[in-house]
């Protein structure tokens, strides 16, 4: 099946089930250390983009890793085809795995945009634009209104959009970082 976009949610670590981790005192307190609870902005954002005709679906990757060890991520990652592949860079535990996953998406479908957004993407959207050439653009603060644009640009054009809320690369190789929208001021929309 093809989407227009596909949310993904990263395991904290990618390659967990290969490489022995310590967690240190934070380990016993959290699910297997690696935050497979979707952020609920995600499943407001898959609300959002459905309900404006946007075909798109949440993939939990952290939880399909942790559920079951014969998983195999490339695999099922390499089937799902989406022109725009978003994964929620939330919280600063999933740097690794939001990156590796992003380098995934990227090899398997280059002709598709990665991208990123959350708290922590947004923190260091310039540095990640200018470290990882695998990430198309970064989604900066609220993400509703935003993807969609971005999603609807994209189709329109072929192209990264240099839309609101967006840090991108331009054609030329420079950091284009687009004001943010005005922040949402009722939730109901959502």
């Amino acid at each position: 099946m093809s989407y227009d976009v596909v949310l993904i949610h990263p395991p904290a670590i990618y390659d967990f089930r290969k490489q022995p981790l310590f967690p240190g005192p934070l380990g016993p307190s959290v699910e297997k250390i690696q935050f497979i609870k979707v952020p609920i902005g995600m499943v407001c954002i898959a609300n959002y983009l459905d309900s404006h005709g946007i075909k798109v679906i949440v993939d939990n990757i952290a939880d399909r890793m942790v559920a079951s060890n014969d998983f195999d991520v490339e695999r099922h990652v390499k089937n799902l085809e989406a022109k725009i592949y978003a994964i929620d860079l939330h919280w600063h535990h999933h740097a690794q795995g939001a990156l590796e996953m992003a380098r995934l998406c990227k090899k398997l479908h280059p002709d598709s945009l990665v991208v990123l957004g959350g708290l922590t993407a947004t923190y260091f959207h310039e540095e990640i634009i200018q470290k990882y050439d695998f990430i198309d653009a970064v989604i900066r603060g609220e993400g509703e209104k935003a993807l969609l644009e971005f999603a609807r640009e994209f189709e329109r054009t072929g192209k990264v959009p240099q839309t609101a809320n967006i840090t991108c690369r331009t054609d030329t190789g420079d950091i284009c970082v687009k004001p943010l929208m005005p922040a949402s001021t009722d939730l109901d929309e959502f």
